[in-house]
């Protein structure tokens, strides 16, 4: 296994921060100017990598090996994963819900993808499982500990289990299984194998890495997107889609199809750019501190979307890729350089940074 600790991947920090502003750029067409995804094909596009990305990112970066989770470790890191993806976002979401809304949000706004604020929500229980499946890995033989890999097969067991059983007996209309937030939410089984793919590209960083950097990769992969959006484009692939029902096996075959090959290609566009990125440029810098910020642009982006709806008709009749990323890209930027400067106000306090963001107490105010 590769050494993990210490290790500081700028390459990932700056992947995470261009999905990022892809989020925001997604917000500005479907909450701003209220267009559906399906209507502007490059926002479908980057709808299909973008969420799946976060997830295998998020899964790579909460991976370590066995021998790291002490029992102290565990309670550690769940009390702060609570505070910042469960306690801050229902924060957030409520404070959203009344600068929006002027009103309380109500229980079906946690239901029905909790008013935009459902990933850390969704996040939280894929670690949760995570962090179960590691307790119980523990008590496996030495040889399965050693690697880790006991944890993230056993929970790919579970998962596969759940998954079967949750589709065999939740009927849409059957209320009491929908309420629980998302602890059964179709969306955790949707994008647990991004995260634990994630997972298994940290547990063999050096194999993943050695497979990133196979010269005829990039080829092979941008074929496969390429091919495969023409088929979708040309109507091949929308049956696949229009058959099932949202989060049905149908829909999930369509968005794995779709989804994987494009992620590994981005994955490897950042990757062959690690050195550009491990030097301290400005727009290198600039990349890598908005991934490092992206909790802070996450909660705080959907307070700065405007109300653009007065430009529907002319992106519906006129608009192209080039002006939806000139436009649409231009907002994006400025609203993630908004949130950078609210989030850093927030931040000059550290107990507003601790409780809102989930910041680490300094040293000094730890009594360490």
């Amino acid at each position: 296994m590769s050494h993990l600790s210490n290790v500081r991947y700028c390459y990932f920090d700056a992947l995470r921060g261009f999905t990022m502003i892809l989020v925001v750029f997604s917000h500005v067409l479907c909450h701003s100017v209220d267009i559906d995804i399906a209507d502007s094909p490059l926002n479908l596009f980057f709808s299909s990598f973008r969420m799946p990305l976060f997830f295998f990112v998020s899964g790579f970066f909460a991976f370590k090996p066995l021998s790291l989770w002490s029992d102290a470790a565990i309670k550690d890191i769940m009390s702060r994963k609570f505070k910042v993806q469960v306690a801050g976002t229902a924060l957030f979401l409520t404070l959203f819900s009344i600068f929006r809304f002027h009103r309380l949000p109500a229980w079906t706004d946690f239901t029905q993808f909790a008013l935009g604020y459902w990933f850390t929500f969704t996040l939280f229980i894929l670690f949760t499982a995570y962090i179960l499946t590691v307790m119980l890995a523990r008590r496996l033989p030495q040889r399965w500990r050693a690697s880790g890999y006991g944890a993230v097969l056993t929970m790919m067991a579970a998962a596969s289990a759940a998954f079967a059983i949750y589709y065999s007996i939740c009927r849409p209309d059957w209320r009491p299984l929908r309420i629980f937030l998302f602890f059964i939410s179709p969306l955790c089984f949707y994008y647990l194998p991004y995260f634990l793919l994630g997972m298994a590209a940290r547990a063999r960083t050096s194999l993943f890495e050695k497979i990133l950097s196979h010269k005829g990769l990039t080829l092979i992969l941008a074929i496969y997107v390429i091919t495969a959006w023409a088929m979708w484009s040309l109507g091949h692939l929308r049956h696949i889609y229009d058959s099932g029902t949202a989060y049905g096996t149908a829909n999930k075959l369509y968005g794995y199809l779709l989804s994987l090959p494009t992620l590994l290609l981005v994955v490897k566009t950042f990757y062959s750019l690690r050195g550009y990125f491990d030097r301290e440029t400005p727009l290198s810098n600039t990349a890598k501190y908005i991934g490092r910020r992206t909790l802070d642009i996450y909660f705080l982006h959907y307070f700065f979307l405007p109300d653009l709806r007065f430009m529907k008709p002319f992106f519906l009749t006129h608009s192209s890729m080039t002006t939806e990323i000139i436009i649409a890209g231009s907002i994006a930027l400025i609203i993630v350089a908004l949130t950078l400067l609210t989030g850093r106000l927030i931040r000059s306090s550290p107990l507003l940074a601790h409780w809102l963001l989930g910041a680490r107490p300094h040293p000094t105010e730890s009594g360490t």
